[in-house]
């Protein structure tokens, strides 16, 4: 998308005129329609965007006047709507965009692949949120029970930690719980927040976009998750310990920590090619374990079409590659302590209050880490 144009900043008329031309060329490219056919609406009438043509016009808007509601085109679905919220609620940071001077202009094959690698991501996160959630869903229920069992009485905090999609944030929230839901993914984030949207009653749910390993809650937690082999996705031991010192500063003197890692031999398991096909996407899973860097790289391609069962958009191709880490499950409990944590333990889903005997040999263990001695 091209860069604005200086204009008179004094002139509200030619900010009106600018926001309107800005706020048609975010919708045509995210709708891939042309502007002018955008033009021959009435811009007070909501538009029915797909998941991902919000998110893109989100993602837009954070990387230009910075960040804003990811619900923003929940509460304000049409273009006009959106134009009064750059010029009466951010004003001052849409001058700033208006007049800033023009930057190097990009090629077109620059640009392409920048929107491309955007649509991307949020396809993925839209593919993830539809087919990858079982474990979080799965999960939720008992380790919400072992919370229950732990609780001292008061309002309960929770921090889902790498909360992807948010299905465990959606349920602890819907359940009495004060949340703080985080992720680096802006992409996975803005569909936990549209998950969250769609909740029955009311809820406390807040969503972070941060690393795993250098974030600042507001408030302490009581209880800290963390699922579908997230903390895999940590590079190495010492970014690890880094993670569980920052998530120990975050957490009460009576808090709990729990959180699922794929053993190494769990890993050996997981060579593999998947293939899944609906009216609506495609797409092929590789997944290589690599031994002597105790890793595994999971590449995922395909099509997504967006179908909400009135308007079918056009296939879009997205591409990801996740790479999980391996470890000894000695060293994960010497790198809790080390960060601060009393006591910790290898457990199965089924029973989080017993020490597994031989956990190596299980294919993924759930840890168990308190803040404070029992």
């Amino acid at each position: 998308m091209g860069s604005l144009a200086r204009r008179d900043r004094n002139d509200g008329e030619e900010r009106l005129d600018l926001a309107t031309d800005y706020v048609l060329r975010l919708f045509a490219d995210a709708m891939n329609v042309d502007v002018a056919d955008l033009q021959e609406l009435d811009l007070a009438d909501p538009l029915s965007l797909t998941s991902v043509q919000n998110m893109t016009i989100v993602s837009q808007l954070d990387a230009s006047i910075g960040a804003v509601p990811l619900t923003l085109l929940f509460d304000r679905s049409s273009p006009a709507a959106v134009i009064d919220y750059l010029v009466s609620e951010r004003s001052s940071e849409f001058d700033r965009l208006a007049v800033a001077e023009e930057p190097a202009e990009k090629s077109a094959d620059e640009a392409s692949d920048a929107d491309g690698e955007a649509g991307s991501g949020f396809a993925y996160a839209y593919i993830y949120n539809k087919y990858f959630t079982s474990l979080a869903n799965s999960a939720r229920v008992p380790i919400a029970a072992y919370f229950k069992r732990r609780g001292d009485g008061h309002a309960p905090v929770l921090l889902d930690l790498c909360c992807g999609t948010g299905q465990l944030a959606c349920y602890f929230g819907r359940n009495g719980y004060r949340v703080f839901a985080l992720d680096n993914s802006s992409a996975m984030l803005a569909v936990a927040q549209q998950n969250a949207a769609q909740l029955d009653g009311s809820h406390d749910i807040h969503f972070l976009n941060a690393d795993a390993a250098s974030f600042d809650l507001p408030e302490k937690a009581s209880f800290v998750t963390a699922t579908s082999n997230a903390l895999c996705s940590i590079p190495d031991i010492g970014s690890l310990r880094k993670c569980f010192v920052q998530v120990r500063k975050n957490t009460s003197d009576e808090g709990v920590f729990v959180f699922d890692m794929n053993t190494i031999d769990g890993m050996r398991q997981t060579n593999m090619v998947i293939v899944r096909e609906s009216g609506d996407d495609f797409f092929v899973i590789r997944t290589i374990f690599e031994p002597a860097a105790i890793r595994v790289i999971a590449r995922t391609s395909g099509f997504l079409r967006y179908n909400d069962g009135v308007n079918v958009g056009p296939w879009q191709r997205f591409d990801n590659t996740a790479i999980e880490s391996g470890y000894r499950v000695d060293d994960i409990l010497a790198a809790l302590s080390d960060a601060g944590w009393a006591n910790a333990w290898p457990a199965a889903l089924a029973n989080l209050e017993q020490p597994l005997e031989a956990p190596e040999t299980a294919e993924r263990c759930f840890f168990v880490a308190e803040a404070g001695g029992r």
